[in-house]
């Protein structure tokens, strides 16, 4: 599971007083681990951005030293670098944004209650963020 919206939408998570209390605990537990496996899924691919913006910018760089006489050249590699930065960037503020989500729910995971817990999930789910 890459997001957050399907770790909370996929399973049913028995946080609730109707459930008996050896069930409850490894809910919760399913839970946070769900919630870390997203996290390290998000982390992964923003470093994958970041590489790729490092990889198009050598090779810019590369690519312009060796046609530093041709200002031709040189227009269509500031051009093909900029459409790649722009093509990127949002990506990357998407994984951004879904990791600190991931953050903040995992934080309160831990933090609240069975039922406010359940009340926050079920409030995410809806506004379908």
């Amino acid at each position: 599971m890459r997001r957050l919206r399907d770790v909370l939408g996929a399973r049913s998570y028995h946080l609730g007083e109707a459930v008996a209390a050896q069930e409850t605990q490894p809910s919760q537990e399913q839970l946070i681990a769900d919630l870390k496996t997203v996290i390290t899924n998000n982390e992964m691919y923003f470093r994958l951005c970041i590489g790729a913006l490092v990889a198009v910018f050598a090779g810019c760089c590369f690519l312009i030293y060796v046609y530093r006489a041709n200002t031709l050249a040189i227009t269509g590699l500031f051009t093909a670098t900029g459409i790649s930065f722009a093509a990127i960037a949002p990506q990357m503020l998407s994984f951004w944004r879904e990791k600190v989500r991931t953050d903040t729910v995992l934080v309160m995971a831990r933090q609240l209650p069975a039922s406010e817990t359940m009340q926050l999930i079920q409030l995410l789910l809806a506004s379908g963020k």
